[in-house]
């Protein structure tokens, strides 16, 4: 996305600054999961209030705290409220005035009000072939996009496979792509792992350590737990967060010293325009994007 500044009248300015609703609780030191939860209480809040014109977030600009944006999209879907993420060091009430009306989003950077527009993506770049000396993590492994995932990686030469999930098993229904990731030619074992747990990954990553080094990891893991916005809950907001936003950052952690030829998260369409009933998702997804846009910033893999 392009960030481009919009211009606002002054009459839309005034009536702004009296009807907005501010959260101010939320500060850099808190847990990123709590971030969320105030966020998600203040937008039910706003949502029961006609005179509230925007919800303002105010987190500090870090990508594990990049979950209030696919948050505050879905909150656009379900309500008429705009919605506005800000910087950690909170808007001032003429930064505030500045704010677009006539936009559904918008950021505050440097006090300077942007708003987001789609742009062209950079061509990626072309990457090399894998190797039979390559070992790749894949965590919700025994799921369909995991299973898909390894079976891609099979067939392009990947000489062993690791596959984490909950369960640490195959289930029945997924027998038929199971066989077919077994017979691609790649050493593949399936364990037991519960990405939101560091200690699991840790220990995972350990066993996985050997004569193959760890090449790549992709990060599948992650669960439904739909409502509408009045309806949602912390513990909703927990449960979704938990394998795919508290997941992605322990592999980050655990991986962080390690020089990664791949890693990718997959994320969801519901963190960039969000989704009735999806806050939670589209939060837990938002964290993944952002993660993996500070990856490529320190010139590492990131997808």
């Amino acid at each position: 996305q392009q960030l481009q500044e919009r211009p606002m009248g002054l009459a839309a300015r005034d009536q702004l600054a009296a009807s907005t609703h501010i959260v101010t609780a939320v500060q850099l030191a808190l847990l990123p999961l709590t971030v969320l939860e105030i966020a998600l209480a203040q937008a039910q809040a706003a949502s029961m209030s006609p005179s509230a014109l925007w919800l303002l977030i105010q987190v500090g600009r870090r990508p594990e705290h990049a979950g209030s944006d696919g948050l505050a999209r879905s909150v656009r879907t379900e309500t008429s409220i705009p919605v506005c993420c800000v910087g950690s060091r909170g808007p001032s009430a003429l930064a505030i005035r500045s704010l677009p009306t006539s936009e559904p989003e918008a950021s505050l950077h440097l006090q300077r009000p942007l708003v987001p527009r789609l742009a062209h993506a950079l061509q990626a770049t072309e990457q090399s072939a894998l190797t039979t000396c390559d070992c790749h993590l894949v965590s919700g492994g025994t799921g369909g996009i995991g299973l898909l995932t390894a079976r891609w990686l099979a067939q392009r030469g990947s000489g062993a496979l690791s596959l984490a999930s909950r369960g640490g098993a195959v289930a029945c229904e997924m027998a038929v792509e199971w066989e077919r990731v077994r017979t691609a030619g790649a050493t593949t074992l399936v364990w037991r792992c519960d990405s939101a747990e560091e200690v699991h990954v840790q220990q995972q990553l350990a066993l996985v350590a050997g004569p193959l080094r760890l090449a790549g990891v992709w990060h599948a893991a992650g669960v439904l737990a739909d409502s509408l916005l009045t309806s949602q809950t912390a513990g909703a907001l927990a449960r979704v967060c938990a394998p795919k936003a508290h997941g992605a950052w322990a592999l980050q952690r655990a991986c962080g010293a390690g020089a990664l030829r791949a890693c990718v998260l997959f994320s969801s369409v519901a963190a960039l325009l969000g989704g009735a009933g999806q806050a939670n998702y589209a939060a837990a997804n938002g964290c993944l994007a952002a993660l993996a846009a500070a990856r490529r910033a320190r010139g590492e893999a990131g997808v």
